[in-house]
């Protein structure tokens, strides 16, 4: 799940994750912007040829429960712009840094 819970619209968003279909950091969730809202964006099965599934719009994410701590599915990284035009990444390792 994806949430965007400013009244900010972002864009370039790079979100570098690991799920069921790729184990290795580096592939991407890529949205140009990302409104207000809340997201979700399947891992596919590991035979899938796709890592993610399509973007999903929420209208209620009641039954979405996030993982915050799996092997398996995490976020290793998060790369966007704000509306200043100013780019920022998030990690793990060094939480919200100016790119």
């Amino acid at each position: 799940m994806i949430c965007n819970d400013a009244v900010a619209v972002f864009h370039d968003i790079m979100i570098q994750a690991v799920g069921n279909s790729h184990k290795k950091a580096g592939r991407t969730i890529d949205f140009r912007t990302l409104p207000p809202g809340h997201f979700f964006v399947q891992s596919m099965p590991y035979t899938s040829d796709r890592p993610w599934g399509p973007k999903i719009i929420l209208k209620d994410d009641a039954e979405f429960v996030p993982l915050t701590d799996a092997d398996s599915r995490r976020v290793e990284a998060i790369h966007f712009t704000d509306t200043a035009a100013r780019s920022w990444t998030w990690s793990h390792s060094n939480g919200l840094t100016a790119r």
